[in-house]
């Protein structure tokens, strides 16, 4: 049998453990005069010993001492010769050695990039590094929705007056060729920091090959020579002539089958230069990368003062009308990359996706945001707007937008800022009028509620169409349509007429784009954006030239004709590589003669080029005067009379 334990033992057993614990539960007993050292014993404070503590700290310096004899171990060691050598170099004399290193590989700093170092705008990340969690927080609460009640009534629409102006900046107005237009968004100091970072990348990857004794004979790395400003306009007008002149592989440009030979690019620079440069291409000094993960990761780091300066750019040389439109825009690729998105409504449905911010009227891009992955910037709806709308707001714009975006918290938040918004809205956002929603219509049918500024509308066409608006009433209008049998008239919301009118902004700009890309397979994904984002500074360049020029429009393609030869003339193309059939034609010896028979034809007749040209030029049509005679020399037909001498003695004879 177990012995009972009576409550004066259970009072004896707590006393001792008390004493053997150091509690200080009889604080009278402690002699508050008495220190550590004076005694051997060990001090007890909340149950832990000193001693104890103390053992901890000398196992944690001791397994500080073993990390530190690892990372001895594992790095180079410094013999004392080695040491010494390195202490006798003077600072300056390594600074200097940096100093003619750049210099010799063309990525030193020059007087003028000094003096403009501010021009392009360096990518400052001031936002604090988010979590999912905070992103989540801040979407939360920044969409809280507004506390009124939905009324069926219908007043009189009372949106945000506009109160900005329109058109190009006074700086835009001042410009008449393609190259003045399109050096608004890539300058001069682009060309050169183009040419500063190519160069810096180019040293240190032959650096790193020749330590390695990879660096082969007769690798094109092995012949590498610094870049140059002109190399860098001549590689840009090749580009776009691959744009407008497309080819199955870059180096049939340079090919001499007479199938598929075109001699413009090779006039430029040869196929193995231009290979190295595409190569070698940069932006930015991967020095200053930082790692993902890191805070102040920037994702977009490669193309990041190009992606600022276009954002600047756009902003300060165009002022839309009233409607703005925001959607998303995709850069095709299909590599591997964090932030890459599927978009099965694009016809490219693999790629990087952009927020664009446009003009509807013309198409032009005037704000964009590249989506870079999560965590990296706050990528709620409302956050998103502010950020592309930041010199918009306060101004009555109008933004139309598509049910991806559209909310009533969203709507409100731009009421609040002047600013009116129109959009198609999913029926299962926050909000939104149940009555309207669930509500059952016939074709052609419509109900709505309005909420202070806002008005839902609800019609029915081949399906339920559903609308958020700060700018209109529910108020119809007729309107014709094509159908099967013809034009057919129909009632349908003002809401949604003027939606369909100015949602295609976004669109616009892309269609643009695509009519003459450069893509390439193989490419990395940073160098697919920075030849879309070039497109896209091309197609923007050509919407304020014929802004300007509104009496005398061309077409884009003829904008890139005339781009890529004036860029080319920017190069030396005119004075060191002149076209080879321009000069034969304007010196040597020249003889007509008949144009000879063929087996169809006894008297052959062929289109008068001086004549062809004149009349294009003249009236942008291709003339067609014929004639018997040609140069022998030039093979290309002339009229006796004056074309053969004009042709011969005259650069622009078609004037």
């Amino acid at each position: 049998m177990s012995k009972k334990i009576n409550d004066q033992d259970i009072s004896r057993m707590l006393d001792e453990f008390m004493d053997d614990s150091g509690s200080d539960r009889e604080d009278d007993n402690v002699d508050n005069n008495s220190s550590d050292e004076d005694t051997c014993e060990a001090v007890y404070t909340n149950l832990l010993p000193v001693a104890f503590e103390n053992e901890c700290a000398n196992l944690f310096e001791n397994l500080v001492e073993m990390v530190d004899n690892i990372d001895n171990d594992l790095t180079v060691p410094i013999t004392d010769n080695r040491r010494q050598n390195m202490n006798e170099v003077p600072i300056e004399n390594i600074e200097s050695n940096y100093d003619n290193i750049a210099e010799e590989w063309g990525f030193d700093d020059t007087i003028d990039e000094i003096q403009h170092e501010n021009f392009i705008q360096n990518h400052d990340n001031n936002e604090p590094f988010l979590t999912n969690r905070d992103i989540e927080r801040r979407s939360i609460e920044s969409t809280e929705p507004v506390i009124c009640e939905w009324e069926r009534v219908n007043p009189e629409p009372q949106p945000h007056v506009f109160t900005s102006m329109s058109g190009v900046s006074d700086e835009v107005l001042g410009k008449s060729t393609e190259i003045e237009f399109f050096s608004i968004f890539f300058p001069d100091n682009l060309i050169k920091l183009i040419k500063k970072e190519t160069n810096r990348y180019a040293y240190s990857i032959i650096r790193s090959l020749r330590r390695k004794n990879m660096l082969k004979q007769n690798s094109i790395w092995h012949k590498w020579k610094p870049v140059n400003i002109s190399e860098i306009y001549s590689f840009f007008s090749i580009i776009l002539h691959m744009s407008i002149i497309p080819k199955p592989h870059i180096k049939d440009f340079w090919s001499k089958n007479a199938f598929i030979h075109s001699t413009f690019a090779s006039k430029l620079m040869t196929r193995d230069r231009f290979s190295s440069i595409f190569s070698m291409l940069h932006l930015n000094n991967n020095a200053n990368y930082i790692s993902r993960g890191k805070e102040n990761h920037d994702s977009l780091f490669k193309i990041r003062p190009y992606i600022d300066l276009i954002n600047k750019k756009t902003v300060e040389s165009y002022q839309p009308g009233q409607n703005l439109t925001i959607d998303e825009g995709m850069c095709p690729f299909r590599g591997r990359i964090h932030f890459r998105v599927y978009m099965k409504n694009k016809p490219h449905k693999y790629g990087m996706k952009l927020y664009i911010l446009s003009d509807p009227l013309t198409g032009y891009t005037l704000k964009f945001e590249i989506y870079s992955g999560k965590n990296q910037k706050d990528n709620s709806i409302i956050a998103l707007f502010d950020r592309l709308l930041e010199e918009y707001y306060y101004k009555g714009h109008t933004v139309y937008m598509d049910r991806f975006y559209t909310s009533p918290a969203l709507l409100n938040a731009l009421w609040k800022k002047n600013t009116n918004g129109v959009g198609t809205v999913m029926s299962n956002r926050k909000g939104l009028p149940k009555e309207v929603v669930k509500e059952k219509l016939q074709k052609g049918e419509m109900t709505y509620s309005k909420q202070g500024p806002l008005v839902c509308i609800k019609w029915r066409d081949t399906r339920d169409v559903l609308m958020l608006s700060t700018a209109h009433s529910a108020d119809m209008k007729q309107v014709s349509v094509r159908s099967k049998t013809g034009e057919l008239l129909k009632f349908k919301p003002n809401s949604i007429i003027d939606y369909n009118i100015n949602k295609t902004g976004v669109d616009h700009g892309d269609q643009m784009v695509s009519y003459y890309p450069f893509q390439r397979k193989s490419l990395k994904w940073w160098k697919k954006m920075f030849f879309h984002l070039f497109m896209v500074t091309v197609v923007n360049s050509y919407i304020l030239k014929n802004r300007v020029n509104q009496h005398k429009k061309i077409t884009l393609r003829t904008f890139i004709i005339n781009l890529g030869l004036q860029l080319a003339e920017k190069s030396g193309y005119n004075q060191d590589n002149y076209n080879d059939t321009v000069t034969n034609r304007l010196s040597g010896r020249h003889f007509i003669a008949r144009i000879p028979s063929t087996a169809s034809k006894q008297n052959p007749r062929r289109v008068c080029k001086v004549c062809a040209d004149k009349i294009k030029y003249i009236s942008g049509k291709r003339g067609r005067k014929e004639t018997s005679f040609y140069c022998k020399q030039c093979d290309t037909p002339l009229c006796i009379e004056d074309c053969f001498e004009k042709y011969h003695t005259i650069n622009n004879y078609w004037l």
